[in-house]
């Protein structure tokens, strides 16, 4: 079907309407029906993509263990039984205190190199340290303190936001007693938190 037969039925209701000057204009009405048309495909394609980016995408609200509600962009689950998966997690799980360990963001969370390392306590999660993570050839100056440490020599975060997969290096505090942990993102970046055991 040709573009000008495809425009028949706006072409007959534009010549059938009465002409504001009294005079009819074939040319003008095959104009204006062409102009009705290019709108109409215009807006049935952006309600197409936005119904095709909601398809894809989702805001799936959480509570993690410390009550915290967690907004996490994830790609929808294509069945019924596929779970979303992690958004943050350390390998290795379990480490010794001094030893390095390395991040991942499988939803390639936009993130900053601030962290945060909780440890259980019976009320909740208890702040314990900050970590840095190194990114590029840039290594922070301390790459761990304990929250109450009154020497913030050398503590700067640099304001940065890291996309992708992950692998930034972190490094356990030399001090951290062994038990269960929280590493969470710090602040700056959306919240992620994924459990960490010091032994």
């Amino acid at each position: 079907m040709s573009d000008d037969e495809s425009l028949g039925p706006l072409y007959r209701a534009a010549i059938t309407a009465t002409p504001v000057d009294g005079h009819l204009d074939p040319a003008r009405a095959r104009t204006a029906a062409r102009r009705r048309q290019q709108r109409r495909r215009g807006a049935t394609a952006g309600v197409l993509v936005v119904s095709a980016l909601a398809a894809l995408f989702t805001i799936v609200p959480r509570l993690d263990d410390g009550g915290n509600v967690v907004a996490v962009p994830q790609a929808r689950p294509t069945s019924a039984s596929a779970e979303p998966g992690p958004v943050m997690t350390v390998e290795p799980s379990s480490a010794l205190a001094g030893s390095t360990i390395k991040v991942y963001f499988p939803t390639e969370l936009e993130r900053g190199v601030a962290f945060e390392l909780e440890s259980r306590e019976a009320s909740g999660w208890q702040l314990e340290y900050y970590l840095v993570a190194g990114f590029g050839g840039w290594q922070p100056q301390r790459p761990w303190w304990h929250v109450d440490d009154p020497d913030q020599e050398g503590a700067d975060v640099p304001a940065v936001a890291i996309g992708g997969p992950g692998g930034e290096q972190l490094r356990v505090p030399d001090v951290a007693e062994p038990g269960e942990y929280r590493l969470c993102t710090g602040e700056g970046s959306p919240r992620a938190c994924t459990l960490l055991t010091i032994r």
